[in-house]
């Protein structure tokens, strides 16, 4: 990425009325072609101190399988385990009628379940949850991205929308005593319950397709034989 395009991204993150008129397309030309990770080694004594396995800078990854395990992990899980009336009521919020151009849910704080926001325990997170669900309820065509007038501070942006990601959910699974006589999509029974994908859920079913998709995804395997290793015994 160069100097120019790296300070155009910095100016339209800063300038949020002026990002609003430009053209997507441009800011993505903008965008780098690969990731660049740079980090201080740990010194000795913070590794020993922390217990860390090693003070060079490393990253880890999730598998496929890690990724959907974490996926349903509290707090704040992008797949929903709810009960049948609650799945009808996040279905009925007019901010998720459009399944055809959607990919996930936006929840509201009371559809949450118990542990999925441990900060809306407290005082203060139950008056920012009932700020998030009035505004949500005011912009149900315009979700997508947290705005107020006038615009709030920079770090209290971030903050909004931190959390206005954090009620979205991409599968939600119905669970139950009973299979429904009627449309489900996937179906799966573990002691003494059912959970399922409703056959009228577009959204979950194309998401549920996609990570289908990965987990049976397998690298090519390399065209050059492994290496046999051999030991010469004798002179």
């Amino acid at each position: 990425m160069s100097s120019d395009d790296a300070n155009k991204l910095r100016d339209w993150d800063l300038n949020f009325e002026s990002a609003k008129k430009l053209d997507p397309n441009e800011a993505r030309k903008c965008l780098p072609n690969s990731i660049e990770l740079r980090t201080l080694p740990v010194p000795p004594e913070k590794v020993r101190s922390h217990d860390l396995v090693s003070g060079a800078p490393s990253m880890r990854t999730y598998s496929a399988l890690g990724i959907l395990k974490t996926a349903t992990e509290q707090p704040y899980p992008k797949f929903a385990f709810v009960s049948t009336d609650t799945y009808h009521k996040i279905r009925s919020y007019p901010w998720n009628q459009d399944v055809a151009s959607s990919s996930f849910y936006t929840l509201l704080p009371e559809t949450e379940a118990p542990g999925d926001n441990p900060s809306g325990e407290t005082a203060k997170g139950r008056e920012d949850d009932e700020r998030m669900a009035n505004w949500i309820k005011a912009s149900p065509d315009n979700i997508y991205i947290h705005e107020q007038k006038p615009l709030p501070v920079r770090d209290e942006y971030i903050k909004l929308n931190q959390r206005l990601g954090s009620l979205r959910r991409y599968i939600l699974v119905v669970m139950g005593d009973q299979l429904p006589t009627n449309s489900v999509y996937v179906a799966y029974f573990d002691r003494g319950k059912w959970y399922y994908i409703a056959g009228d859920d577009t959204i979950s079913q194309k998401n549920f397709d996609l990570i289908s998709l990965f987990l049976t995804m397998m690298s090519v395997p390399s065209p050059v034989p492994p290496l046999a290793p051999v030991i010469n015994v004798g002179g």
